[in-house]
């Protein structure tokens, strides 16, 4: 009776022990928010200049370092959201909303330690700028949605 409870707990020990590489694990368990950004356009009445067909949302596109970013739409979104990809420090994104005119967002970042390492990383914004100008960054309805409402000229 010994022997087999020292063999049960040997191997409880080896199967709890084990690392999955294959990532079947804990993370597959784990559905991870994205830490996302929604930029809102308007004109200086307040007009939302993708809602009145100024910028089309098929048009824009958000590069950091040569490399677009994903970012979800639905057809009706008045915004345009993208996923955070960055360092601790200074990230730029370039943000081009038609053939002509592209724009500069610069987001100073400090990494958020996470309990999840499955998620993540997440950051805390320090700074931000738009086109040279200092921006005002607002948390949208959850803490992983945060908003930045530009004002076009």
């Amino acid at each position: 009776m010994m022997l087999k409870s020292k063999v049960a707990l040997c191997l409880i020990i080896l199967l709890f022990s084990c690392k999955d590489d294959e990532g079947l694990g804990e993370c597959a368990l784990i559905d991870c928010a994205a830490q996302t950004f929604a930029l809102e356009y308007v004109d200086v009445e307040g007009n939302n200049l993708i809602a009145n067909n100024y910028y089309s949302l098929e048009n824009i596109t958000i590069t950091k370092d040569g490399e677009q970013l994903n970012f979800g739409q639905q057809q009706g979104d008045e915004v345009v959201y993208f996923f955070v990809a960055g360092t601790n420090g200074s990230n730029t994104y370039n943000i081009k909303l038609n053939d002509t005119e592209t724009d500069e967002l610069i987001l100073d970042l400090s990494r958020i330690k996470s309990d999840l390492e499955c998620c993540g990383p997440y950051f805390t914004v320090n700074s931000s700028t738009y086109n040279d100008e200092t921006i005002e960054i607002a948390e949208g309805q959850n803490s992983f949605i945060e908003k930045i409402t530009i004002v076009k000229p």
